[in-house]
C-alpha cells in the first residue's frame, strides 16, 4: 500500500508530499516530494504519515498552505 508523508518548507512553511512504500516510517519517503519541486532535505525535520484517503482529508482540512500540486496527486487517475 502506498503512503505519503507530509513535510513542511522550512523556507516557505508549505507542506508538500512524499511518496512511500513503508507504512512505518516517515523518514523512508523519497527524496523528492510528490510536485518534484522540493527535496527532502529542506523540510523541517517533524514529518506525518498517512494513505492516500487520509491525506485527502488533512489537505482539505489545513487549507492553502498545502501544495496545489502534491493534493492533485492525491485525485489522479491510477
Amino acid at each position: 500500500m502506498r503512503s505519503y508523508t507530509f513535510r513542511k518548507n522550512m523556507e516557505t512553511d508549505e507542506y508538500h508530499l512524499f511518496e512511500t512504500d513503508s507504512d512505518k516510517d516517515a523518514n523512508m519517503c523519497a527524496s523528492v516530494s510528490v510536485c518534484k519541486k522540493l527535496l527532502k532535505s529542506k523540510c523541517a525535520a517533524d514529518a506525518f504519515m498517512c494513505d492516500a484517503s487520509k491525506a485527502r482529508v488533512m489537505a482539505a482540512e489545513s487549507g492553502r498552505n498545502v501544495c496545489g500540486v502534491c493534493v492533485s496527486h492525491l485525485y489522479a487517475t491510477q
